[in-house]
């Protein structure tokens, strides 16, 4: 089965503007397509927070392409929390970071997060939107396997439920940041550790 996937992005750089329009639309018809079909569910914070003491950079583009080299990439989506406008520096800063994912290929899913006294990020509402996204994709059966990078323990019962739902489940992750759980969900053998594919992926930063 072809998948042709049409999604708007993010129209615009005004910041006075929150125009954001994320809404993903499948369509699907017949063909001859004989690889089992994949859309990659990525954590932003998941895959960046643990690689922060260390000034590297991910290489999504290299990334996503070896995620989905065996297979029919359907979409990659990209989930991202972004600060209340008050923050203007770290605003402006990760507006420049989803555009970097869109011309990366990325379909990108903003959510705007209440920022704790400590000045970090309530992430709760990006899994909730991953979850609701991975259901409602296997209902619409849009894929046959989900590669969620993502370690968060938040997302098990998510998983395990598309798994009920017919569907194959790759977990990438950070082996520090990896849930035990997901081992008795997926299986090992559909754990991958990040941290064996840096040498392909990982940069310093400049």
């Amino acid at each position: 089965m072809v998948i042709v996937v049409e999604y708007n992005n993010l129209k615009t750089n005004n910041f006075d503007n929150d125009n954001f329009d994320n809404s993903v639309q499948f369509y699907i018809e017949k063909s001859g397509i004989i690889k089992d079909r994949m859309i990659i569910f990525l954590d932003h914070a998941n895959l960046f927070h643990p690689i922060i003491p260390y000034n590297i950079r991910i290489d999504y583009i290299k990334f996503k392409e070896i995620i989905a080299q065996n297979y029919h990439l359907v979409v990659p989506i990209a989930y991202l929390g972004i600060p209340r406008k008050k923050y203007t520096t770290q605003y402006r800063k990760k507006f420049r970071f989803v555009r970097y994912l869109q011309s990366a290929g990325f379909h990108t899913e903003i959510v705007k997060l209440q920022v704790r006294p400590n000045g970090t990020l309530r992430q709760r509402l990006i899994d909730l939107q991953i979850h609701k996204d991975m259901i409602n994709l296997a209902e619409q059966d849009a894929y046959d396997i989900a590669a969620l990078i993502s370690g968060d323990s938040d997302l098990v019962d998510t998983v395990r439920r598309v798994i009920k739902m017919g569907k194959k489940v790759f977990v990438y992750s950070w082996e520090q940041a990896l849930s035990k759980k997901y081992t008795q969900v997926v299986g090992k053998n559909n754990i991958f550790y990040i941290d064996d594919m840096c040498d392909d992926i990982v940069k310093l930063s400049n």
